[in-house]
C-alpha cells in the first residue's frame, strides 16, 4: 500500500511539473496548441518517462529521455554516397564556399548541399578533416567547398583525392563512405 502512495505522489509531482511547463510554453509561444491537445494526459505525456531499469518494474521513472546517437554529430558517424571529381580552379573559381583558396591538386572536397547547409554562408563543416574510403583506397581531405547538385552523403573530390579513393579518373564516379577524421 505504501508503494502505491509513493507512485501516486510521483505521478502528482510529475503532473504539476508538466502543467507548470505547459504554462511557460503558453507564455513563450502564445498557445499550447503546438504541443498539447488540452488534456491533462497530454500534459503529463509531453515529458517522456523511462523506467529506472532497476528490475522491479515499480513504475519509478527517470526524468527526460536518453540522448540518442542521432541527436549528435559524433566522430564515428559514417556516411555513404557517390564520389565525383571536379577542378576547383576552373569549375567554380579558386576560392571555395568555405573561403580558403583551392587548387586542382589541393586535398579538399566539396560537401553535398544537404549536409553543407546554407550555400550562401560558411558551413560548420568548413575546415573539418574527413577520411574517405572507396574501391581504390582511402585518403584524408578537408571540407573546403560545397557541391550544390550533390545528394546527402555525396562528395565532389579534387583529382588528387579521387585517384587515391576511386582510382581511374575516366571512371568519373564511384561509391564512397566517409567520416570525420
Amino acid at each position: 500500500m505504501a508503494q502505491r502512495h509513493i507512485n501516486l505522489y510521483n505521478f502528482m509531482d510529475d503532473l504539476i511539473i508538466a502543467i507548470l511547463a505547459r504554462e511557460e510554453i503558453k507564455k513563450i509561444f502564445g498557445s499550447e496548441r503546438k504541443f498539447f491537445t488540452g488534456s491533462t494526459h497530454d500534459a503529463y505525456n509531453f515529458f517522456p518517462r523511462y523506467d529506472d531499469d532497476d528490475g522491479d518494474n515499480d513504475g519509478d521513472y527517470d526524468c527526460g529521455r536518453p540522448i540518442q546517437s542521432s541527436d549528435l554529430e559524433k566522430r564515428g558517424s559514417k556516411y555513404t554516397g557517390t564520389g565525383t571529381w571536379f577542378l576547383p580552379a576552373t569549375e567554380g573559381g579558386s576560392t571555395g564556399a568555405c573561403g580558403p583558396k583551392e587548387g586542382n591538386n589541393s586535398p579538399i572536397v566539396a560537401l553535398n548541399a544537404p549536409q553543407y547547409g546554407n550555400l550562401n554562408g560558411k558551413s560548420s563543416w568548413c575546415g573539418k578533416k574527413i577520411r574517405i574510403t572507396g574501391p581504390h583506397g582511402s585518403a584524408t581531405a578537408t571540407v573546403n567547398d560545397a557541391c550544390p547538385e550533390c545528394k546527402h552523403g555525396d562528395l565532389d573530390l579534387t583529382p588528387v583525392i579521387f585517384k587515391k579513393v576511386i582510382g581511374d579518373m575516366d571512371l568519373g564516379v564511384g561509391k564512397i563512405s566517409w567520416q570525420l577524421a
